[in-house]
C-alpha cells in the first residue's frame, strides 16, 4: 500500500504539472496537492465517479435525442457542443481518476461504483430504476391475484405460490386475510399483501 501511496502521489503530481487545469473538479484536485491525504483524494475521487456517471448518461441521452431530431430536421448544433463539452470533460477527467483509481478497492462497493459509472449509472438512475422495479412487481403481484382470481384459485393458494417455500414470509402475508372465507376483506388488504 505504501508503494501504491508513493506511486500515485508522484503520478499526480507530474500530472498537475503536465496539464493545465480548466475544470472546476480539476482544479481541486491540484489544490489537494502534495496529495498526502488520502481520505481527501477518495472524496474528490468518489465525488468524480459520480460525476463521470451522470456525463456519460447525459451525453447517451443527448445522442439519442439527436439522432431523433436529425430524422425531423431540426437544429441540433446546440445539442453537438453539448455533447462536445461533455466529451472534453471525460478525456480531461479520466487520468487522474485512473490514477487514484486503487483507492476504490478500500471500499466494498468502490469498483462497482466505477464500473457502473463507465456505464452511465448514476445513483440517481439506480433509484429511478429500483423504483420502476418495484412499481413494475406490485403491478406483477397484482395481475397473478386478478388471474387466479379469474381462474378460481384462492388467494391463499396464491400467496403459497407468491411466497416460494418462504413459511414465515407466507405466514405474515395470510394474516392478512380474512379467517373463514380466506379471501381479502378488502382492496386495502390485498395492496398491503402485494406491497
Amino acid at each position: 500500500q505504501e508503494a501504491d501511496r508513493v506511486l500515485r502521489k508522484q503520478s499526480l503530481l507530474a500530472w498537475t504539472k503536465s496539464s493545465e487545469p480548466r475544470l472546476r473538479q480539476t482544479i481541486r484536485l491540484k489544490s489537494l496537492a502534495p496529495f498526502d491525504n488520502d481520505d481527501k483524494l477518495l472524496r474528490w475521487l468518489k465525488n468524480s465517479v459520480s460525476q463521470m456517471g451522470e456525463s456519460i448518461d447525459f451525453f447517451c441521452d443527448q445522442s439519442e435525442l439527436l439522432a431523433g431530431d436529425e430524422v425531423a430536421g431540426g437544429d441540433n448544433s446546440w445539442r453537438q457542443d453539448a455533447m462536445f463539452r461533455e466529451l472534453i470533460w471525460l478525456v480531461r477527467m479520466m487520468p487522474p481518476m485512473l490514477l487514484l483509481a486503487d483507492l476504490l478497492l478500500s471500499l466494498p462497493t468502490g469498483p462497482c461504483e466505477f464500473a457502473m459509472a463507465v456505464f452511465g449509472f448514476t445513483g440517481d438512475y439506480k433509484r429511478q430504476w429500483e423504483k420502476r422495479l418495484v412499481t413494475q412487481c406490485r403491478n406483477a403481484v397484482r395481475r397473478c391475484f386478478l388471474r387466479d382470481l379469474r381462474r378460481g384459485r384462492t388467494p391463499l393458494e396464491t400467496i403459497h405460490v407468491l411466497s416460494f417455500d418462504d413459511s414465515d414470509f407466507e405466514r405474515n402475508l395470510i394474516s392478512e386475510l380474512d379467517l373463514l372465507t380466506q379471501d381479502f376483506d378488502s382492496i386495502a388488504q390485498r395492496e398491503i399483501v402485494v406491497d
